[in-house]
């Protein structure tokens, strides 16, 4: 199959045509793949995720009730389970805690 009958013959989101692309074009690494990250970098991540959940909660919201909306409505997603978001969110405020 080629770009053509893609273009043709479906709808496809820009995404998955640009990683189709790469692909076709031989591209050692499609787009949307990148490498892991390193120690600095999650810790960056996670440092953020701390901030933002800190100022998320600072009303009446508490972890709880923010894992359990963005499980319900984003469940689906890669990495966004209520376990996943817990270990993250712990991650992220031993983080805050060590800086």
């Amino acid at each position: 199959m080629g770009i053509d009958d893609v273009m043709n013959n479906g709808v496809v989101m820009a995404v998955e045509l640009a990683r189709f692309v790469a692909l076709k074009s031989r591209n050692t690494k499609p787009i949307g793949f990148e490498k892991s990250l390193d120690t600095r970098q999650r810790t960056t991540y996670l440092n953020i995720i701390g901030v933002l959940l800190e100022q998320l909660t600072a009303g009446t919201a508490n972890d709880t009730t923010v894992i359990t909306q963005a499980v319900s409505t984003h469940g689906t997603k890669f990495g966004i389970s209520k376990r996943k978001l817990e270990e993250v969110f712990a991650a992220a405020k031993r983080g805050l805690c060590e800086n």
